[in-house]
């Protein structure tokens, strides 16, 4: 069974990353479905016999995640929208899917196949993003959408959702002492820069910094570790073509009144907040958001997960929200000395920045399977299984 247990790791990942294939051109059927219909399949084979005794945290997080999606779904009773509401609806029951299936199947002595696949995955885009770069058609990702598709005649992941998947990556293997893990996140940074990921970058180095803090790892530079800086500088000299990357994005501050994505989100926030005041209690509905922030019937959110939880479900989707990351980032800080529980945390606050400056409930199964993982982690720690 173990070789079936690798399979549906690798599926799961997938489905929850899926945004990163299913663009590839010339596919007969949504990867989406073809993942999900995988992982059903392997289900009965893997599934493990669960006690019923449940920790007081989990059941905390398992209820905030299942009320939220449920609330969501439920209000297609009186939701204002048609369209978005239906792909809306679809979603939400896809992110309860990649939330339990984890749960049921897997435990803790999976974590290190998980990192294994995410370190394989992040090689094979670092792999993709350098040809790329050095064949000079890195300028694809400072186009819109619309423009790409147009040109290409299909659509590609954008800097966002590669640039998180890379800064996860490069957290998980956090304590990981090796020289290839260290390769790896040097160039992971380069790419990250390279891609013009604001964000991804900002709130990577942050959890770099709490993550010393809370470990009091204090690091001291040996004379290698100062040989392998000063020849890395030299290549990055060397060879970075500085005139590909576009540092005025980096300019926040000298920008702000021209950078039309921060002003965007700034209305999208307004109009948010309007909607929310006068429908405090029970919201729009589900895939109300499009319609609140541009009158029309199209998948557009605020950027901002507790935002857009007021918008459609009202307050108590605010209070369920909060309520889920106060448990995973009060039980992350009160064990700091369990490595691997403390990483998760971290992984989970990282998407929860993210999740408040460029996410939405469409593909919020990507922040679940990490609260799944740190749910797995602290039921070993506490020998109390689900």
């Amino acid at each position: 069974m173990a070789y079936l247990r690798k399979i549906a790791i690798i599926i799961y990942i997938l489905l929850v990353y899926s945004g990163l294939v299913k663009w590839i051109p010339g596919l007969p059927v949504d990867l989406t479905i073809v993942f999900t219909a995988i992982l059903l399949v392997l289900f009965p084979f893997l599934f493990k016999q669960q006690f019923l005794s449940v920790s007081s945290f989990a059941k905390v997080v398992i209820f905030s995640v299942l009320s939220l999606s449920i609330l969501f779904l439920l209000t297609n009773v009186y939701t204002i929208s048609t369209d978005y509401a239906m792909s809306k609806s679809i979603a939400t029951v896809l992110n309860m899917f990649c939330f339990i299936y984890p749960l049921l199947l897997f435990d803790e002595s999976d974590l290190p196949y998980f990192k294994k696949v995410m370190t394989a995955g992040n090689v094979i885009i670092l792999t993709i993003l350098s040809f790329l770069y050095f064949t000079d058609q890195f300028i694809y990702f400072q186009m819109s959408e619309k423009t790409i598709e147009s040109v290409l005649g299909f659509g590609i992941p954008n800097y966002l959702s590669l640039g998180t998947f890379i800064s996860v990556s490069l957290i998980f293997q956090i304590g990981n002492k090796s020289v290839f893990n260290k390769i790896i996140m040097a160039y992971s940074i380069f790419i990250l820069f390279v891609l013009g990921g604001r964000g991804p970058l900002l709130f990577l180095f942050f959890i770099f910094i709490l993550h010393y803090f809370l470990t009091l790892e204090i690091k001291k530079f040996s004379i290698k570790n100062v040989v392998i800086l000063f020849l890395g500088g030299i290549l990055l000299l060397q060879y970075f073509d500085f005139s590909a990357v576009n540092f005025e994005r980096f300019n926040i501050l000298g920008n702000f009144s021209e950078d039309e994505s921060a002003l965007e989100r700034i209305f999208f926030i307004e109009e948010g907040y309007k909607s929310v005041a006068n429908h405090l209690f029970m919201g729009l509905g589900i895939g109300s958001s499009g319609i609140i922030l541009s009158g029309t019937d199209v998948s557009l959110y605020p950027h901002n997960l507790f935002l857009e939880s007021l918008m459609e479900v009202g307050f108590v989707g605010g209070l369920l929200y909060l309520l889920l990351y106060f448990c995973i980032f009060f039980k992350t800080f009160k064990n700091t000395q369990s490595t691997t529980l403390l990483i998760l945390g971290l992984i989970s606050l990282y998407l929860f920045f993210q999740d408040m400056k460029s996410g939405s409930f469409d593909s919020w199964r990507i922040s679940l399977m990490w609260i799944a993982l740190f749910v797995i982690e602290y039921r070993a720690k506490d020998k109390i299984q689900i």
